[in-house]
C-alpha cells in the first residue's frame, strides 16, 4: 500500500483484534503494522515501528491503560491515539481528554464511521468523538454556561482560540476566559 497509514491495535481480545485488521485493510487507506494484546509492550512496540495511529482499547484487564497512554503522549511519538472502547463513562472520557487522546470512539459504532473517524484523524488536529461519547459529555450535569458548551463543542471540533472567538463574535480573551472556567469546572488540568 503506497502512502497508507500505519496502525498498530492493543486489545486484549485476539478475534477483536483480527476483525479490525481486516475491516481496516480492506479499505486500502490503512496498514496494520501490529496488534498487541496488552499496553505492557505499546512503548517499544510504538518506538520500533512508528504507528501513523494506535487504536487501543481502554479496558484491558489487569493493566493501567491510561498511565501507558499519557506516557505513550509524553514520548516521542508524533502520531495519533484513539480510544476505542466499551467503557461508557464520563469521568473516563473526561481523563482520556486530559491526557490529550485524538480520538474516543464507542465499539458499538458502525464500522463505516469508525473507519471514517480514523481517517479523518491523519490530516488533522481535531478530537474525534463517537456520537454517544458527545452526547455524554454534552448531557453531563457539569453546570457549564451555554456558551462555555459552545466553546467546548468547537474545541472538539479543532478550532483555535481565534477562529472560535470569530465563531462566537467574543473577543480571544473572552475565550481564554471561557476555557479557564471549563477547566476549573470539569476538574481538568490544561495541557501545557
Amino acid at each position: 500500500m503506497v502512502n497508507a497509514m500505519r496502525v498498530l491495535l492493543v486489545d486484549d481480545h485476539i478475534i477483536f483484534r483480527e476483525g479490525l485488521v481486516l475491516l481496516l485493510e480492506t479499505t486500502g487507506t490503512c496498514e496494520v503494522v501490529d496488534e498487541i494484546g496488552s499496553v505492557g509492550e505499546l512503548l517499544d512496540t510504538v518506538a520500533n515501528l512508528k504507528p501513523d495511529i494506535v487504536v487501543s482499547d481502554y479496558n484491558i484487564p489487569g493493566e493501567d491503560t491510561l498511565a501507558a497512554f499519557e506516557l505513550l503522549k509524553q514520548s516521542v511519538f508524533s502520531g495519533k491515539l484513539v480510544i476505542l472502547t466499551g467503557i461508557t463513562s464520563v469521568r473516563v472520557y473526561q481523563k482520556l481528554m486530559e491526557i490529550g487522546v485524538d480520538g474516543i470512539l464507542d465499539k458499538s459504532i458502525p464500522a463505516k464511521e469508525m473507519i471514517s473517524a480514523i481517517t479523518r484523524l491523519i490530516d488533522s488536529d481535531e478530537c474525534i468523538l463517537s456520537p454517544s461519547v458527545e452526547e455524554q459529555l454534552k448531557n453531563k450535569s457539569l453546570g457549564l454556561t451555554p456558551r462555555e458548551m459552545a466553546v467546548i463543542d468547537l474545541v472538539v471540533k479543532g478550532f483555535t482560540n481565534q477562529k472560535i472567538a470569530e465563531q462566537l463574535s467574543i473577543a480571544p480573551k473572552t475565550v481564554d476566559n471561557h476555557r479557564t472556567n471549563i477547566f476549573k469546572k470539569l476538574n481538568i488540568s490544561p495541557i501545557r
